[in-house]
């Protein structure tokens, strides 16, 4: 078994890519939406802003900056660090194209996480996708 922690610089870094990519207004996120749930994030801020876009997402509200800032805001009181965060994962958007990679780095280091390559929805994870060991 591997140690957890070698991972988790990728694992954030995979994280706030993909919740930039959100943040930015990309045009893929049904797609990432569709693929990932709150429980797949190791950083709890990560995934509290995910569930926020995904909420902000089925109301039909469009995904950015100012809406998850604001509806954080009405949910838990949006701390300065929150706004802050948030503003700054929207600078981390990729491109597009990377969705989909960033999405199958995320369930990986959440699969390494729960010790098992068997997600939530019952899929057995590809890790062949990945271009690492």
């Amino acid at each position: 078994m591997r140690n957890h922690s070698e991972f988790e610089p990728n694992y954030i870094e995979a994280e706030r890519f993909v919740l930039g990519m959100l943040l930015a207004g990309k045009r893929c996120a049904e797609n990432i939406l569709g693929k990932l749930t709150s429980d797949d994030f190791h950083h709890s801020l990560n995934a509290e802003v995910f569930d926020t876009a995904c909420a902000l997402f089925h109301e039909n509200i469009p995904i950015s900056v100012e809406t998850v800032n604001d509806r954080m805001a009405q949910m838990h009181g949006g701390s300065a660090f929150n706004r802050k965060y948030v503003s700054w994962l929207a600078e981390q958007a990729l491109e597009e194209v990377f969705a989909e990679y960033c999405c199958h780095l995320v369930l990986y280091y959440s699969a390494e996480r729960d010790e098992d390559f068997v997600d939530e929805r019952g899929s057995v994870y590809d890790e062949n996708f990945l271009p690492f060991d």
